[in-house]
């Protein structure tokens, strides 16, 4: 049966700043019964909440606006970003194996450098 503690924390791309899916993520599982805890930490660049709710809305946004729902997305980032927290195995044109494929170093919009978005590299 759904219930219980129940922590999380959204980190991702620009979508994870702009969009409501963190926060109707954080609605359905409260009406789920779950005490849910979302720590808010000193990253910067972190907000609890779409940039400004300047985001459509949704029928039912009235069940999640208010709530803080703290994340950390900027534009640009990408997943290997995540994974891949340092540019030591990157060759000389900006790139590094995987699985034998070329992979741009670059964490950013259309891996442009100038693109990578603010803050530290987690």
């Amino acid at each position: 049966a759904p219930g219980g503690d129940l922590r999380f924390y959204v980190i991702g791309s620009s979508n994870a700043a702009w969009q409501t899916w963190p926060d109707q993520l954080h609605a359905t599982l409260k009406r789920m019964g779950y005490q849910v805890q979302l720590p808010k930490t000193e990253i910067p660049g972190e907000t609890d909440g779409p940039k400004g709710r300047r985001t459509p809305k949704c029928m039912d946004a009235d069940t999640f606006e208010t709530l803080s729902t703290p994340r950390l997305g900027l534009q640009g980032w990408s997943t290997w970003g995540f994974a891949y927290d340092n540019e030591d195995d990157c060759n000389a044109d900006g790139f590094r194996k995987i699985a034998g494929w070329d992979v741009s170093c670059t964490n950013g919009w259309a891996c442009t450098a100038q693109w990578r978005g603010g803050g530290a590299p987690l």
